[in-house]
């Protein structure tokens, strides 16, 4: 059984979330690997290659806060969707809705392979937890977050996404992915 894992930590100018195999929800070292997206003219898009305790995943970017390089290693916290109480974004307003948007984006940015739909999903991420975001391609994947929301997210299984996020006091200012 495969298990997601979400991050939001940022190349320059991004972050991620990543796709994991069985991972248990705890902390672990993480190493960015490669942008396997797109650019948006500005940005690098997801998905991004990263590793787990030095398994490989992909990821996606869900934060434009911190900013993450090629090479980078760093210590991270596994979450789960149920336990959020440590995620970065967590307390803000619908913080656990926008999680599971994030859960949904990341599902949809790995069945499409043209450049507009990596760009829109990847907005609409950003968008989650930055209203300062771009915005391009972003409204048509906004509206079907939406819709997926509103029929309880079925096409996603939460049980498998993992959020990373940087254990706090570590060196590097990363978020999660």
């Amino acid at each position: 059984r495969k298990e997601q894992v979400v991050n939001h930590n940022r190349l320059p100018k991004t972050i991620l979330f990543a796709l994991a195999v069985q991972l248990a929800a705890s902390a672990a070292t993480i190493s960015f690997v490669a942008v396997d997206g797109v650019s948006d003219g500005i940005s690098y898009t997801s998905p991004f290659a990263i590793k787990i305790d030095g398994r490989d995943y992909r990821a996606m970017c869900y934060d434009l806060t911190n900013q993450v390089s090629i090479g980078q290693v760093w210590q991270a916290n596994l979450l789960t969707i149920n336990d959020l109480s440590g995620a970065y974004y967590f307390g803000q307003q619908d913080s656990d809705d926008k999680y599971r948007k994030a859960g949904w984006y990341f599902t949809e940015l790995m069945k499409v392979s043209d450049t507009e739909s990596r760009i829109g999903i990847q907005h609409a991420a950003w968008l989650l937890f930055d209203s300062s975001a771009p915005t391009g391609g972003a409204a048509p994947w906004q509206a079907a977050a939406e819709l997926a929301a509103q029929g309880g997210y079925r096409s996603v299984d939460f049980t498998t996404l993992r959020f990373i996020e940087s254990v706090a006091g570590t060196a590097s200012p990363t978020s999660a992915y």
